[in-house]
């Protein structure tokens, strides 16, 4: 299971970046990395998915992605996967993740 507290973190003083219509309210003090709910992200019974399927969302955002309130499964599935893709864009745009092209030790 790949954990990573330093790459939670980041997630402080971030935009929402699930930005759901008509939920997101964009309260960045709010906002906190979200685990993507699936099996191939690691999730199972009494386990979050891997550190590295997260995206940055809202409290409101974060309890719709958690089905705390009416989307459904595949909203759910499709607004975690774009906020994905917008977390792992703005964190190496805002040079919090780079690539390292070391070979191998």
């Amino acid at each position: 299971m790949f954990r990573s507290p330093a790459l939670l973190k980041l997630a402080r003083g971030a935009p929402c970046l699930l930005q759901i219509p008509g939920i997101c309210r964009g309260n960045v003090e709010t906002v906190v990395a979200c685990h993507g709910n699936w099996a191939e992200h690691g999730k199972g019974v009494g386990l979050k998915s891997h550190d590295c399927f997260i995206a940055f969302g809202c409290q409101e955002c974060h309890s719709a992605i958690d089905g705390r309130n009416k989307l459904e499964k595949d909203d759910r599935r499709y607004y975690w996967q774009r906020g994905f893709e917008r977390t792992m864009l703005w964190l190496f745009q805002n040079g919090k993740l780079s690539v390292s092209a070391r070979g191998p030790t």
